[in-house]
């Protein structure tokens, strides 16, 4: 670990700690995304019902895999308090590891030297996702273990381990299945052993609670799942998705049909994964970029909450470090420009009322697309390491 970052574990540790405590003192320890998951485990273990009920909130439903429940079976085992609560910390903590590895990412393969300011840029990456965090801790959810996920499979792929990235991101596709739009810039770059291995990772995990359920029951838990998935968007909405972006500008709504935006979306990355692989004459190093372009677009393909702009995390590390290194004035500008969107919305900021506008106009979605549009300024140098 460099002298530098030796604060910034305890810095994760209190802000995570601290974000806990308020909640609980304030009486919104919700965790009510880890609700679902706990109770959904739950109903594993009792043979109750797991999917198409609302454990708690009104849009409280299991949508994922039955092997995703088994892999909350230890936390169902535990009181439901004790368990969210340590779901959470754990969580918030995992932000340690997530800044330690793209910190090594940036200065083993991407930017080719030490970049100065390890800590300033790594709290600023904090500060500017920070009412996220906070959200993502408030309901318990998962969306931290999928970044760790992505930032530790990029790492592997670098140093040039497939396999292990290969069911990383077999894992990470399971879990939501929406992230496969990151199998676009492997594709692109011909990267198939990681592909083979992710789909191998899929496999093995549906048919692994074969045995633990039964025939019957694992068959009819799998066709309740693909229904849940199908029925995911219906009791949701969202006005940062791209859909909902054009909708605001362009009447004729058949020019914004969600198929549509995903193909062209889908067109556009491997386009520019095409680009980088023939700009970049390190090979690994082009595939990066475009990844993390892909997992900050997916909430902007289907509709989801607030806190899985932290998809974008990443990204926001990525610019900061071009940042302080380029000392560029336009994409500074265009950096802040984006986080004033992107790393607002709020109403412990504003208010309610405030925060409603925010929410109407947007604000966050376009936020992450300036935020996508600045780490494409930033990277222009890349192409000339």
């Amino acid at each position: 670990m460099p002298r530098e970052l030796r604060p910034l574990p305890w810095i994760v540790v209190g802000l995570t700690v601290a974000a806990i405590l308020l909640d609980l003192v304030n009486g919104r320890f919700w965790a009510s995304d880890f609700r679902v998951y706990w109770s959904a485990a739950r109903g594993l273990l009792e043979h109750g019902p797991v999917y198409g009920v609302a454990f708690g909130e009104n849009t409280g439903f299991y949508k994922y895999a039955p092997v995703v429940a088994m892999g909350f079976v230890p936390a169902a085992l535990l009181p439901y308090s004790l368990a969210a609560v340590l779901h959470v910390l754990l969580s918030g903590l995992l932000l340690i590891p997530i800044l330690f590895t793209l910190e090594r990412i940036l200065m083993r393969h991407i930017l080719g030297m030490h970049a100065p300011r390890m800590l300033l840029r790594q709290v600023l990456v904090l500060m500017c996702c920070a009412v996220l965090i906070a959200r993502e801790l408030h309901l318990g959810n998962v969306n931290l273990w999928l970044v760790l996920g992505v930032v530790v499979a990029t790492e592997a792929l670098l140093d040039g381990s497939d396999g292990l990235a290969g069911v990383l991101f077999g894992a990470l596709w399971l879990l939501k299945p929406y992230l496969a739009f990151m199998a676009i810039p492997l594709v692109v770059g011909g990267h198939w052993r990681p592909l083979q291995r992710a789909a191998l990772t899929v496999a093995l995990a549906l048919v692994l609670p074969l045995p633990f359920l039964g025939p019957q029951r694992w068959f009819e838990l799998h066709r309740e799942w693909l229904g849940a998935m199908a029925t995911h968007s219906s009791y949701l909405t969202s006005p940062d998705t791209f859909q909902s972006m054009l909708g605001a500008v362009v009447r004729e709504r058949t020019l914004v049909h969600p198929g549509l935006i995903i193909a062209v979306a889908a067109l556009l990355l491997a386009g520019y994964g095409w680009y980088q692989l023939r700009s970049t004459r390190v090979q690994e190093r082009s595939l990066v970029l475009p990844l993390w372009l892909a997992f900050a677009a997916v909430p902007h393909l289907v509709v989801t909450d607030q806190e899985h702009f932290l998809y974008s995390l990443p990204l926001i590390a990525f610019v900061l470090a071009r940042a302080f290194m380029q000392g560029a004035i336009p994409s500074t500008w265009l950096f802040v420009s984006a986080m004033a969107l992107y790393a607002t919305r709020s109403s412990d900021l504003w208010g309610g009322a405030v925060e409603a506008q925010l929410v109407a106009a947007g604000a966050l979605g376009l936020g992450n697309l300036l935020l996508m549009v600045t780490a494409l300024w930033s990277a222009k140098a890349e192409r000339h390491p």
